[in-house]
């Protein structure tokens, strides 16, 4: 993503990855712990940016 230009993408989903990582899980692998909120944040922000830039796209190829 950043060699294309997507800067913040590729900021946002490196957090991402790095809120995931840190996440506590149990015995069998599930996530466990209180960090939900920060994990549903972090993944909201990536979501919405993804969301805002695949429109911003498809302006350009309909508007270009």
């Amino acid at each position: 993503m950043r060699r294309g230009g997507f800067t913040t993408g590729a900021d946002l989903f490196a957090a991402l990855g790095a809120v995931a990582a840190r996440r506590p899980r149990d015995a069998f692998g599930r996530p466990s712990g209180d960090d939900r909120d920060h994990y549903a944040a972090q993944w909201l922000a990536a979501a919405v940016y993804l969301d805002g830039t695949e429109a911003a796209l498809g302006r350009g190829l309909w508007h270009g």
